[in-house]
């Protein structure tokens, strides 16, 4: 949702303000939803430990890493909630450039966060192969999941058009 409306460069002033309630909404469900993620990570690695350790603690640590990151997208999400609530002194041009810049700041931070969304995959994946509570199946197509996320973080870094090559 946030993603739609934070487009970098065509977050519009408008086009924010329009959809200031949906963003607002994405904020709140984003937080809670961030939390659950990583207490399910948590119960994942009270649960998988016994089987792999060392993959069930690498998934922890990864997912881990991730949650602060997502959070401090949403810092700049309420700071383009906070201009577009009024600033004073702020012109038109003054303000849109200041949404462009928190909307570049909110997918630099989700990207990151992306990056570790993926890795987390692999040791979790493998954890659940080893586990034998899945079919081991489950455990492979989750591992597999982990690249495509990986590459949503360095194909930007790359490949200068990589949004507009997807």
């Amino acid at each position: 949702v946030s993603a739609s409306l934070l487009g970098g460069e065509a977050a519009t002033v408008a086009r924010l303000q329009a959809g200031r309630s949906m963003l607002e909404h994405a904020i709140a469900f984003g937080a809670a939803g961030h939390v659950v993620q990583l207490l399910a990570a948590v119960l994942l690695y009270r649960l998988l430990s016994a089987f792999h350790k060392l993959a069930a603690t690498s998934a922890l640590v990864l997912i881990a890493v991730s949650v602060p990151l997502s959070f401090a997208a949403m810092a700049k999400e309420m700071e383009i909630l906070a201009l577009l609530g009024g600033s004073p002194g702020l012109d038109a041009a003054l303000l849109q450039a200041q949404v462009t810049v928190a909307a570049g700041a909110y997918t630099s931070l989700v990207n990151t966060a992306v990056l570790f969304w993926g890795l987390w995959l692999f040791p979790l994946g493998w954890a659940l192969f080893r586990s034998g509570l899945v079919p081991r199946v489950i455990g492979v197509l989750v591992m597999l999941g982990g690249p495509y996320y990986t590459m949503a973080f360095f194909g930007p870094v790359f490949v200068a058009d990589y949004r507009r090559s997807l």
